[in-house]
């Protein structure tokens, strides 16, 4: 971010102030955009007040254009840039340009003085060894008698196209450049051949076709020894601004390479596995018949058609790849002990230290002592009522780099958490301080919206799972779900918490019993026997018996208890 100061300058030059300031340099200084010089000059955008802030050095530099525009110019000298001051400049640059505001006439990124100023790069001595060379000098074009459209917006003086000339390959290459002229209609084409043994160029052939009106001749030159580069020189210049873009593999050492060669390789892998993937997918899209007829008598068990087979999941054969394993300390380590232990931990926080290891920050035992931190991330182990949730906090106004530590390093961190028998059910990512709370996160996991961890199945098994039997659902007339309630406990223990009206000695509901029907009513009840119920048990306490205990129920009915009653309306006539 930029420092108030440079903050100041800027706003006071967008509102007219400081026209006399031409040159203003900006550096990087730990998390902040510091001006570190300043120069006073004419505001027709000369590069050459540049020259010498150019130096060995990454920095910004603001180049007055006019009087309320600015030229955004991105020094990166190349081969002298470490990889970690190249992504910082990178992410920053956004920040200089959102300040600047609406003022910038262009933004532009040199890597060399040559590039800047428009050089041409010092030519390598030839060897005593060569021949003269020969190069066919460039057709002139004819000047136009059409009327000269208005010059465009002044730019930076000294950036005129350049085209650097091509080294000479070892292997025999052909260079074949065309010239069309629209008023003369004269077509020039001239084929250099290069051979490698001799390190010479000779021009073969040179044709050149004109119409009515004339057209001056190219005409063949000797050229000394080593100006290979006028050879690529086109005749017409267009008009543009040419920006070289750094490459950042120049600024990486050995390893770092490797490194990105083994990423490249797994991308391969990971795409071919997924293309394979879709191939077996498209396989199996074809839809199954039926097994149940729906017209005959057997469709009311409600037997789902379930074609064997492999089945396939993008989202389990992708991802994983670009993590980062930080050991836990001797002090998180003791922190999750005891909260494994003592059950008054609600809270514990874990940090990043140094990029080295994961360690302990603070633990909290009540939900009004637990505030977390503002502006860093963190992950947090939080004790709800059934649940225990891996929590990632990432603050908008956080670093980006610690976002980068935290998020590489989140998927191991719970690993390693599971490894030593803390048994976590949920896993959430949260970006606003105000949502990283006890109550704001017992109610994302009450709502379904908590990714399950303890759920999770391993990737083979996802992917080679292989049905048994066709699936069998249970029958509409069961569909009122009494124990949705302990869907959201893991463990008997935050169950018995969460229902404090639980008895273990609730009396069973009373069966029910079919009364008298009137003869004199103009409904007729009828009872039916539920012959297909499958065994399913539908009483209340269904799910709680897997728990060992009881709902509290007296002797109220239960709806899915009671028999189907039809109405069927008689005509008493």
């Amino acid at each position: 971010m930029p420092t108030p100061k440079l903050q100041q300058f800027l706003d006071e030059s967008r509102d007219g102030q400081h026209r006399d300031v031409s040159v203003l340099r900006v550096q990087v200084r730990g998390e902040n955009l510091v001006e570190t010089a300043r120069k006073n000059g004419p505001a027709n955008g000369d590069l050459s007040q540049i020259e010498e802030y150019l130096e060995d050095i990454p920095a910004f530099i603001l180049l007055r254009a006019t009087t309320s525009t600015w030229y955004v110019i991105t020094w990166m000298p190349e081969g002298k840039v470490g990889v970690h001051s190249s992504m910082v400049y990178a992410s920053t640059q956004s920040n200089l340009k959102m300040a600047v505001g609406d003022c910038i006439e262009d933004s532009l990124q040199f890597g060399s003085v040559d590039e800047a100023f428009g050089r041409d790069p010092p030519a390598a001595q030839p060897s005593t060894a060569t021949t003269p060379t020969t190069r066919v000098a460039p057709v002139e074009p004819v000047a136009s008698k059409a009327v000269i459209p208005p010059a465009p917006a002044p730019k930076p003086a000294g950036l005129e196209p350049k085209h650097y000339s091509s080294p000479i390959s070892p292997s025999t290459t052909c260079i074949q450049k065309q010239q069309d002229s629209e008023q003369t209609g004269s077509y020039v084409a001239e084929s250099t051949r290069v051979i490698s043994a001799t390190r010479t160029v000779t021009t073969t052939t040179t044709t050149t076709r004109t119409t009515a009106a004339s057209a001056p001749v190219a005409s063949v030159m000797t050229a000394a020894p080593g100006s290979y580069a006028a050879q690529t020189e086109p005749s017409a210049q267009r008009g543009g601004v040419f920006v070289k873009k750094m490459d950042p593999r120049l600024a990486m050492s050995k390893s770092e390479l490797e490194h990105m060669n083994v990423l490249s390789e797994e991308d391969s892998a990971r795409s071919e596995q997924l293309e394979q993937m879709r191939s077996r997918l498209r396989s199996h899209a074809s839809p199954a018949q039926p097994s149940v007829s729906p017209s005959s008598n057997d469709s009311n068990s409600n037997h789902h058609t379930n074609t064997a087979g492999l089945k396939q999941t993008v989202a389990a054969a992708s991802g994983g790849f670009h993590t980062v394993t930080l050991p836990l300390s001797p002090q998180a380590k003791d922190a999750l002990s005891e909260f494994l232990s003592n059950v008054g931990i609600t809270v514990v926080e874990l940090q990043v230290e140094a990029n080295k290891r994961v360690t302990s920050a603070r633990s909290f035992t009540s939900t009004e002592e637990f505030v977390p931190n503002p502006s860093e991330p963190r992950f947090y182990i939080m004790r709800t009522p059934g649940s225990r949730a891996f929590v990632y906090s990432c603050p908008e106004s956080s670093q980006p780099r610690l976002r980068m530590a935290y998020s590489t390093t989140g998927a191991s961190t719970l690993a390693q958490i599971q490894s030593l028998g803390c048994r976590i059910t949920h896993r959430l990512s949260l970006f606003m301080p105000n949502e990283c709370t006890l109550i704001a996160v017992a109610a994302t996991i009450r709502n379904g919206q908590a990714q399950r961890v303890d759920s999770e199945k391993p990737v083979d098994d996802v992917i080679n799972y292989v049905p048994n039997a066709p699936a069998r659902s249970l029958p509409s007339r069961f569909a009122v779900n009494t124990t949705k309630t302990l869907d959201g406990f893991t463990d008997e223990q935050g169950f018995r918490k969460a229902f404090s009206n639980v008895r273990p000695d609730a009396p069973v509901p009373v069966p029910f019993k079919a009364g008298g029907i009137s003869k004199r009513s103009t409904f007729i009840r009828t009872s039916v026997t539920n012959d297909d119920n499958d065994n399913v048990d539908t009483s209340p306490n269904t799910g709680a018996a897997a728990w060992g205990v009881q709902l509290r129920s007296g002797l109220r009915k239960s709806v899915s208890s009671s028999p189907a009653i039809s109405h069927t309306n008689v005509d008493m006539l």
